[in-house]
């Protein structure tokens, strides 16, 4: 169980990183928006949003692994480590293999899907 003092200062360090990335990415966006365009800003921001839904293919495999793993060395088993640490690698070589599907079928299908001004295509 963690200590008394380290709770707080766990707590306090991750507040502190979302605020940090709040802060961020408020003064960071009209930037950005002054810079691209707001047609632009807009594309970025959806493919932005579109990639960070791959992230879900995760499932909760690194938080599992991390925990087993650590009980089954902290127990001196090495082969059960081993075998979750192959499983877990394994899954994600499929997750990886589903999320490239994905990637390139949205690559394909997002410009006929999304309108996009002249001004932001490809120039050949």
């Amino acid at each position: 169980m963690a200590s008394g003092r380290s709770l707080p200062a766990n707590v306090l360090a991750n507040w502190t990183g979302f605020a940090v990335g709040l802060l961020v990415n408020f003064f960071l966006s009209p930037l950005i928006v002054h810079h691209l365009g707001a047609s632009a800003y807009g594309l970025w921001a959806l493919l932005g949003t579109l990639t960070a839904y791959l992230g879900l293919l995760d499932l909760g495999i690194r938080s599992a692994v991390t925990r087993y793993v650590a009980r089954s060395q902290s127990q001196g088993d090495d082969a059960t480590a081993t075998q979750v640490v192959s499983t877990a690698l394994a899954i994600f070589a499929v997750m990886a293999g589903i999320a490239l599907v994905a990637s390139t079928l949205l690559g394909l299908l997002a410009p006929a899907s999304f309108a996009s001004p002249s001004s932001t295509a490809r120039r050949r």
